[in-house]
């Protein structure tokens, strides 16, 4: 915003919003996207809590297809209907070459603090209704919380391979997971299909 030392976004980020999310405890909803897009701005946030992750330990074992989406979580646990940027403007995201950085501010007021309530609102839903821990998946939760930190840095990064030395890496990484499957069976008691999201 304009209003702000002059519209110096890099300023006002490394100023007053990397401290707060460096050393508050955020909750976010789908950590992969705002963990890259903070990585932009060289922060590394402190984010504590996924809600997308929370129900997908959860519901998504009991339905396959439920819709990890804000807005979808939004109708379905909360009743509540969210804005989509095409209330407001009709156009084709994909091929205007429009950006959200384009809309004008009355608009970006209304829509973006949406997203930060509705992700506050669910938190404390499933803090409410001790979700993972009925689910008995609290330690799993944790466990993919901070995975997902790796991934989102593994895609901000990307992947880099010495393609001379393939052919090795794929015969030990394939003797890993013979080795790693068998310990799973063992733990488990028996066999499954490690593919299957179900099993």
């Amino acid at each position: 915003f304009k209003n702000l030392c002059d519209g110096d976004h890099y300023y006002v980020m490394e100023r007053y919003i990397t401290p707060i999310l460096e050393t508050g405890n955020i909750i976010c909803h789908n950590l992969i996207f705002d963990y890259k897009v903070a990585y932009i701005y060289e922060i590394v946030p402190n984010i504590v809590f996924d809600t997308m992750l929370a129900f997908g330990v959860t519901k998504r074992y009991e339905v396959e297809n439920y819709d990890l989406g804000l807005k979808a979580l939004c109708a379905i646990l909360l009743g509540l209907d969210m804005f989509d940027l095409v209330d407001f403007v009709k156009t084709d995201w994909a091929s205007s070459g429009v950006i959200f950085a384009d809309l004008p501010y009355e608009l970006v007021r209304q829509y973006a603090p949406a997203d930060a309530d509705i992700t506050y609102t669910l938190w404390k839903f499933i803090k409410k209704t001790q979700l993972l821990e009925n689910y008995g998946a609290k330690r799993v939760f944790d466990l993919e919380v901070h995975f997902a930190k790796v991934v989102a840095i593994s895609e901000f990064y990307g992947y880099h391979i010495d393609i001379d030395r393939i052919e090795e890496l794929k015969s030990r990484i394939e003797h890993g997971m013979e080795k790693e499957q068998g310990k799973m069976f063992k733990l488990a008691g028996h066999e499954f299909n490690p593919n299957s999201p179900v099993q």
